[in-house]
């Protein structure tokens, strides 16, 4: 077999996501409805650097653990073709 020489990279990374959402909307009165929901989050990165020789120089990161957003808002029909948030 003949061996290649790979170069060593200089970092590696890795990134996770994880998502999700819920909403629905009220019709509250003619042509007044809202929008609720939230929205859950989860992200996660990691670094690794090397030298030449393929030795790791550092490491970083950052996670979350999750965040939950909520958000609301207010639609108004101004014409069957037109709809004001």
């Amino acid at each position: 077999f003949t061996s290649i020489d790979l170069p060593v990279p200089t970092s590696i990374n890795l990134i996770r996501q994880k998502a999700g959402y819920l909403a629905t909307r009220l019709h509250l009165a003619e042509p007044l409805k809202a929008v609720l929901g939230v929205r859950y989050d989860e992200y996660e990165t990691r670094t690794r650097s090397f030298n030449a020789t393929g030795a790791v120089t550092g490491a970083t990161g950052y996670r979350n653990d999750g965040v939950w957003t909520p958000y609301a808002g207010l639609l108004l029909d101004i014409a069957p073709q037109w709809t004001v948030y």
